[in-house]
Parts: C-alpha cells; structure tokens; sequence
C-alpha cells in the first residue's frame, strides 16, 4: 500500500492535467537546433523528377512541392542529420516514458538528433509546438493529445514551413502525415469480453473516460453500448475524470467512493480507459471496506511495469489491455526515414503509408493476474511480434524491460 501512495502522489504532483516552457534536452542522441533552419533553408527548394510510371523519384535532398504527397508542402528530405523533435506533457506517466524512450533509441540507431519540448497545460501547447517550428527542426512527433481538432491550423503551419508532423498515438487531424497506434475499439472489445465471460455477463459497473481525448472515449464508448445489448449488464455511472479538474486522482477516488456510498455491492466492477484513472479507483475500493463486493474488478487500458506490480500483487486491479507502445514508434519512425530520409511519398513502393493521414495499428494483448510478464522481462517478448534474433530492433540494448 506504500508503494501505491507513493506511486499516486507523485503522479498528483507531476501531472496538472490527465492527458495533456518547451524544454529541449542535451545527449549523446539529442540536440539543440539552433542551425537547423540554416541548413534547411540552403538545400530548400531543389528539383524532384517524375519517373515514367508516375512515382516520384528524388534527385536531391531538397525540400519540393509535389502531388503526390497532399495539400501541404511536402516535408524536407534530409539523408543525414535529421533532427526529431517530440512534443508532450507526460514526462512522468510511464506509457509517455515507453513511446518516448522507445523514439530516442530509434534516434540513436539512425543518426538522428532528438528534441524533447515538454509543457505542462494544453493552453501552452501551441506556443511550444511554435516554437519548434522557429526552431527549424524537420519533423514533429506529436503524443496522445486532447482537442486536437483545434491544433490542426498550427500544425499546418507548420507543414508549409516543410516540417512532418505525424502521432504517435493521437488523433489525425488536417496536416498529419501518420498515426501510429492500436485499434482503439476493437482492443477495448477484446478486454471487455474477457471480463464479460468471466463474469458470465452479470455485472453493474462504472466507467471512466476523458471526453476530450479521442482514444479514451474509442474505449469507453463500445463498452458501453455492448452493455446494453445484455439484459444483465448495466452502466450505473459514467465521469469525465478531467470533470474535477487537474487533480484527476483525488476527482475519480472521491467519485467511485461515493458510488460504493450509494450501490453498495451492487458495483461489481469499474472499467477505465487508461491504466491512471483505473489506480484511484482501486484505492477507493481499498478504503470502502464492507461496501465492496469481495469478487469487485478494476481494469485499465496501457500496461507497463506499475500495472503489472499491481496485477501481481492480486488485489482489485484484475484486468488490463497492454499496449506494444515501443512498436507504435519504431512503425512511426520507419515511415519518418521513408518520407523524409528516403524521399518515398506515400503510395509509393516500400512506404509504409498508402497516403497522407494513413493509421498504423499494432495489437496489444490483454493482461490479467494469471498471465503477468515477470520482471526482467525484454517488453517485445509479451507481444506477437517478437524476433528473437539477437540483430532485431527488438533485442536493442536499452529495450524496456519490465521492472517491479
């Protein structure tokens, strides 16, 4: 229980906001840009020629307008030194840390240099994402971020300037190039139905979800209307966990305690779209004593080794959908080196993406206390994918491995 408190206070303290001063970092991979714009600006501009077939072929490392791309301009090609920049506000939430980490020895394999921007509240993001853009960088990575709809003029903006801007598990909007993430839905299905058979399709839950974010309601959503298609499966609750404000944690714990308050036993179980809003919701069912049902579930969405502590440590937390985060941005970075390192335009022979805007997926798996990985655990090894060839991406050193 310790390790718990701890673990919730510090993710309190350093997340403002659930799933939302740029800050670039120094390292053997990493750089700062302050001559980048120099150089793109001096091969910007050079020629692309069209072979016979109609796939554009690249003469030079020039940054071109072409067709074949999308409305924007199309983004520079640079065959060394790409610069990568990544933006996000979750520098302590573990899933943040995989997708990222994973970039950064992406970057290291491939000569390229890492910009981090961190920002603390989504009404800083646009000035952070400018920022990079004056900073010159050739491409931006932008992680799972809310109202992106309202975000898509700046990253246009940032298109025209020659600069790819793709997701790394986010929602596309006008001027994404790529998405790469998991079919949301269908993986939040998979989950459900394990505990739907389990609990013989007999249960009263809660769910929790982030109404601004798009991932979080493609979870929640299909759960709830698969509910109504079972006589005996029925939603008593549903929150936005933002509802309360930045302190998401102390909103959803004091929530879930006032629905064992009013249900009692009834609650069978409460099913939440991230791994984060599902701990809180644990630790009400800890402190609710004789209100609980002693056969009572949390599940979670994401996975990583505090998730899987806890499903050791068999408790409430009984049911989780692991997330292959480090594939999502190896896929991400491949397409990056085939449209900007390359010159491939989408559609073309051995790009990845058949066109602007297109969406990688890579399933996950679902998890529960009978199938934990161990600690030490190389993380490809828990998903499909895995190569054990000692020479694959997967067996890099600095691989996250689980931890307790």
């Amino acid at each position: 229980m310790k390790r718990k408190l701890v673990g919730m206070i510090l993710t309190a303290v350093m997340l403002t906001t659930l799933f939302t001063g740029c800050t670039v970092s120094d390292g053997s991979s990493e750089t700062k840009v302050d001559t980048v714009q120099e150089e793109k600006n001096s091969v910007e501009g050079e020629t692309q020629e069209v072979s016979e077939e109609g796939v554009s072929e690249v003469t030079s490392t020039g940054n071109v307008n072409t067709s074949d791309f999308d409305d924007y301009k199309r983004p520079i090609i640079k065959e060394e030194g790409l610069t990568l920049a990544y933006i996000h506000n979750l520098a302590y939430n573990e899933a943040e840390q995989r997708k990222m980490g994973q970039i950064k020895l992406e970057c290291e394999h491939r000569g390229w240099n890492f910009v981090e921007a961190n920002y603390n509240e989504d009404s800083e993001w646009s000035d952070t994402f400018k920022n990079l853009i004056t900073q010159g960088v050739d491409c931006i990575v932008i992680t799972n971020t809310e109202s992106m709809q309202a975000k898509s003029p700046v990253i246009i903006q940032a298109r025209e300037a020659g600069i790819g801007v793709y997701c790394n598990d986010s929602e596309v909007v006008p001027g994404i190039i790529c998405n790469s993430t998991m079919p949301n839905g269908v993986a939040t299905e998979e989950l459900f139905y394990k505990i739907g058979n389990d609990s013989k399709w007999t249960s009263d839950i809660g769910l929790l979800t982030v109404e601004a974010t798009q991932v979080h309601t493609e979870r929640i959503d299909p759960v709830e209307a698969t509910c109504k298609s079972y006589a005996n499966m029925n939603v008593l609750e549903k929150i936005d966990v933002t509802g309360g404000g930045s302190d998401f944690i102390t909103f959803t714990a004091e929530t879930v305690k006032t629905w064992f308050q009013k249900y009692g036993t009834q609650l069978k179980g409460v099913y939440a779209s991230c791994d984060n809003t599902a701990y809180p919701a644990v630790e009400a069912a800890e402190q609710s004593g004789d209100l609980v049902d002693p056969d009572f579930w949390v599940a979670g969405i994401d996975g990583g080794s505090e998730c899987w502590a806890r499903l050791r440590e068999g408790g409430y937390f009984k049911y989780n959908y692991s997330q292959a985060f480090e594939m999502y941005s190896h896929k991400l970075c491949d397409v990056i080196e085939q449209i900007q390192v390359k010159g491939l335009n989408p559609g073309d022979a051995g790009c990845d993406i058949g066109y602007s805007g297109d969406i990688l997926y890579t399933y996950g798996k679902v998890v529960t206390q009978d199938n934990v990985p161990d600690v030490g655990t190389n993380v490809h090894m828990l998903f499909d994918y895995y190569d054990p060839d000692p020479d694959s991406w997967c067996n890099w050193e600095g691989t996250y491995t689980v931890s307790e």
